[in-house]
């Protein structure tokens, strides 16, 4: 006699992104003089894009600022945060606006310059 067994089908979980950013803000001497933490809202394609490049380890195409495709390689540098003050064209960028963010959003309707 052949009996065949139901299989119990699994169904997958949902998978949920989120990004979040922490902030110190330091005095001279390098004494912690606050700590923010907080979940982002604006969580663009870049992003995940480079993540891309990097788990993909092969070049891909993305989106600049100012709205040009670029190649972007392999490259450990492609997280580096170290933009001097007042540079605003690659770095941490911080802005606000009153347009909803999309996904596909590619540059900060206001960038924010530093110290403002």
């Amino acid at each position: 006699m052949n009996q065949k067994k139901k299989q119990k089908r699994v169904q997958p979980k949902k998978i949920e992104e989120s990004l979040s950013y922490s902030v110190e803000v330091r005095d001279k001497e390098g004494r912690v003089l606050q700590r923010i933490s907080a979940p982002s809202r604006s969580f663009v394609q870049q992003w995940n894009q480079i993540m891309n490049v990097q788990a993909a380890q092969a070049n891909k195409t993305i989106t600049d600022t100012g709205g040009t495709p670029r190649s972007i390689p392999k490259f450990d540098g492609n997280f580096l945060t170290n933009a001097a003050a007042g540079i605003t064209t690659y770095g941490i960028r911080v802005g606000k606006g009153t347009t909803g963010v999309a996904i596909d959003d590619f540059a900060l309707e206001t960038p924010l310059e530093e110290g403002t």
